[in-house]
């Protein structure tokens, strides 16, 4: 009992103690006002002392970072941007054939469009509350002024009515300046203020500098975010967020507990940032989460080199995810048709043994290729002149690195040992990127997307089933002696400590912070430990694991929920929503996302399918016959006439790392939005690595001389 309460508490206090690395909170004096400068289509790189001083200055002196403003679509127009900051969540208007529209000045205190914006909200998949900011400040008797169409927008209560006063902005410089300075002197707590969107036929760079000069001459004391809401023209890039308080120098990085990445925050942390600072309770529809400070110098610089990774970066995933794919197929395609020869083939030992080990190199390299473009990510590739042929570059060299290294230590002389290698490394590149936080993986085409802004750190489907995939075989190599001199509970043993090892990591909160990955890996890792020792998988039994895995995910969840709001993940605040009676809006939000994904991610979902049908053809009587001749059948001049089946003798763990791996791919799969994924990831990985194996083991195992062929015998004769 006393164990247990120790445990517990352990456990507790891991999840309340876990927080962005590096990152302090900056905390305003209470009685200080707030203004919101917002506007649309600037960037880190637009900033320079000539064109714009003001931003200059302050993204020298002040905290500043990228934020992603990815809202409901790919491009996110001004009044999209404005929408996220009223609802605190993602949020867009409906899709114009002419592109954005055209915010317009409130019309009896009533905004235009708010009927199009809350119906186009209704209709997203992400729910969101339009007016959630102006009801919330409302409820607080927060006193507020609202300056130009965004700002309407953003104060705007549920019905698309303002509570609060509102004007137009003015041209001049001067009068912006009095008007701001005129509403904190009669004791008003927020300003927001638009200074227009930088776009075609809209205002300039300048424009938004000196409107900018204008409102800090008016802030007086007040704590000022300025930010960029909204992309300019039709890409996707990372906007400008900069905070602080005029006259104060405190350089640093921002940062949230929504991104845990230094130099990065959501544009929906704005409306969170906002209540933080006035002390307003923040609506459990809202989903970011308040700005905090990393302190360091001027990092504008920086800044620019991190958005325009993510820019470069963001057009090439489908291209390289179709690399892959077709790498995958092609290699599939060459084992399976290119390689089958009549029964009654042979060539000599040296042609064989060179196919072999060719096979052997290209089952591996096939297999690094994954973690080979991750490792990659840590070399400026994209500031090269040709960013797409640099990544393949460095990725080659890793990959070759890794297989060298598979084939020359002595891991080799097992069957199971170059496979295991490259798996292992795989799996641990990941997790060491997840404990010291997920920099590698960001922004990197195998990767998180920056500017999708859907997860910046942590396990995402893809690198939850490479190191799920890899942490299996590497155990099951390890194990492979003890499973030999029948010492299965050990063997046992070993594989329990790496399942809740990799569990941990994958579903602690501010680490993997994963929800649907403890689902898998419990019932995973617990059909291999059970596979290992020898026991029966019975129907009580499976009923008994998916509990557990049930009440593992629950309990991360749960201590994910305790800790204050503003440092939650979305496990507690999937608990939120339980609580709040909304959780069936986001099952059915995750389930329409992997809905998606199966009809966009055409190449993922094709690799998934011909790994499947390829799974699925082992249980075909002629392939079943195959794997079962006692020559090899259709690849006996590859195994010299031993049996395939053989494999399963020289490594009896096989067996239960394909049932252990099976079972964590199709849970994620069906556990995870997106979770095609995880299925495809997984074979990418597995299949070369299995292909690699039997090359392996007939190039090295010890077999009896073939028996000539008849051309054999004729030619000698």
């Amino acid at each position: 009992m006393r164990r247990s309460a120790v445990l517990v508490g352990l456990v507790v206090g891991l999840g309340c103690v876990l927080a962005p690395a590096g990152a302090a909170r900056a905390e305003p004096e209470a009685d200080r006002p707030v203004v919101v400068v917002g506007t649309a289509g600037v960037r880190w790189s637009d900033v320079s002392a000539e064109v714009t001083p003001t931003l200059r200055l302050l993204g020298d002196t002040w905290s500043a970072g990228n934020a992603a403003v990815r809202s409901v679509r790919q491009v996110t127009c001004p009044a999209d941007g404005w929408l996220a900051v009223s609802a605190g969540a993602r949020a867009a208007d409906f899709v114009h054939d002419d592109g954005c529209r055209e915010l317009e000045a409130p019309v009896d205190q009533l905004v235009p469009g708010w009927d199009d914006y809350v119906e186009a909200s209704h209709r997203s998949r992400y729910h969101a509350v339009p007016g959630s900011l102006g009801e919330a400040l409302t409820a607080a008797q927060i006193t507020a002024l609202g300056i130009g169409p965004g700002a309407a927008v953003a104060l705007a209560g549920a019905d698309g009515t303002l509570a609060g006063p509102w004007t137009d902005r003015p041209d001049d410089p001067e009068q912006l300046t009095t008007l701001v300075a005129d509403a904190l002197e009669a004791g008003t707590t927020l300003v927001v203020v638009d200074l227009g969107a930088v776009r075609e036929g809209h205002r300039s760079l300048p424009d938004v500098d000196q409107g900018l000069a204008a409102v800090l001459a008016g802030a007086g004391t007040a704590d000022v975010v300025v930010v960029s809401l909204a992309d300019r023209g039709d890409q996707s890039q990372m906007q400008l967020v900069v905070a602080g308080s005029p006259g104060v120098d405190e350089p640093g990085l921002l940062t949230s507990a929504s991104t845990r990445q230094a130099g990065l925050v959501l544009g929906i942390d704005v409306t969170a940032t906002v209540l933080d600072r006035l002390g307003v309770d923040q609506p459990s529809a809202m989903l970011g989460t308040p700005f905090r400070t990393v302190p360091s110098g001027s990092a504008s610089d920086s800044l620019v080199d991190d958005a325009h990774q993510a820019a470069v970066a963001r057009p090439l995933v489908p291209q390289f995810y179709l690399g892959l794919v077709v790498v995958n197929l092609v290699f599939f395609a060459v084992v399976w048709f290119g390689l089958a020869r009549s029964p009654t083939y042979r060539v000599d030992q040296r042609r064989r043994r060179l196919v072999l080990r060719w096979l052997t190199v290209t089952g591996l390299m096939t297999a690094a290729l994954p973690v080979a473009l991750l490792v990659a990510n840590v070399v400026p590739w994209w500031r090269t002149g040709v960013p797409p042929l640099t990544l393949v570059g460095c990725a080659l060299v890793v990959a070759a690195a890794v297989v060298a290294v598979a084939l020359v230590g002595p891991w080799r002389r097992c069957a199971l040992g170059p496979a295991a290698l490259v798996a292992g490394l795989s799996a641990a590149v990941i997790v060491v990127d997840v404990l010291t936080g997920s920099r590698v993986q960001l922004s990197a085409v195998f990767g998180s997307s920056a500017l999708v802004a859907g997860r910046f750190y942590g396990f995402n489907n893809r690198m939850f089933a490479l190191a799920t995939a890899g942490t299996l075989l590497l155990v099951s190599a390890l194990v492979v002696p003890l499973v030999r001199t029948g010492r299965r509970r050990s063997a046992a043993a070993v594989a329990a400590v790496a399942g809740v090892g990799l569990t941990i990591v994958d579903g602690t909160p501010g680490l993997g912070t994963d929800f649907g990955g403890p689902p898998a890996l419990v019932p995973a890792f617990t059909v291999f430990v059970l596979l290992l020792a020898g026991a029966r998988i019975t129907w009580r039994r499976t009923g008994a694991v998916l509990a557990g895995a049930v009440g593992v995910t629950v309990a991360f969840a749960v201590l994910d929920w305790l800790r204050p709001a503003d440092r939650r993940t979305h496990l507690g605040s999937f608990v939120q929503a339980v609580v709040d009676g909304e959780w069936p809006q986001v099952v059915a939000r995750n389930a329409s996302a992997n809905l998606h994904a199966l009809n966009n991610s055409l190449w993922l979902t094709l690799l998934a399918i011909a790994g499947f049908a390829l799974g699925a053809a082992l249980l075909v009587k002629p392939v079943k016959r195959l794997l079962a001749s006692p020559d090899g059948g259709r690849y006996a001049w590859l195994s010299d006439g031993a049996p395939l089946a053989s494999l399963a003798d020289e490594v009896p763990t096989l067996v239960p790392f394909l049932v252990a791996g099976s079972t964590a791919m199709l849970i994620g799969f069906a556990m995870n939005d997106s979770g095609i994924a995880i299925p495809a990831s997984g074979l990418g990985l597995v299949v070369p690595l299995l292909v690699a194996t039997y090359a392996h083991w007939m190039a090295t195992a010890q077999h009896p001389e073939p028996a000539m062929t008849r051309s054999d015998t004729a030619e000698r004769g």
